[in-house]
């Protein structure tokens, strides 16, 4: 998955492989900030930072109980720190 285009993220699981090519990219940052104040150093396009926006807010719009995260934060936690 490329982090950098708009995905229809429709599950914990597809959020985490979201998250993991976020994270193998050298893109991660903490979602509550905007990232294009994050990822700035990057210099990518307002059309990139604007799909991975699309894509955090579907992360965040999930529903994690049933998995074994609380959240997409504690999936982070757990398996990028």
């Amino acid at each position: 998955m490329n982090p950098t285009e708009k995905h229809e993220i429709a599950s914990p699981e597809e959020a985490a492989t979201f998250i993991d090519a976020l994270a193998d990219s050298g893109l991660l940052f903490h979602f509550d900030d905007d990232p294009a104040d994050c990822l700035a150093a990057h210099n990518l396009s307002a059309e990139r930072l604007e799909a991975i926006a699309y894509n955090v807010d579907q992360v965040m719009a999930l529903d994690w109980s049933g998995t074994a995260y609380s959240c997409p934060f504690d999936y982070i936690i757990r398996n990028h720190s």
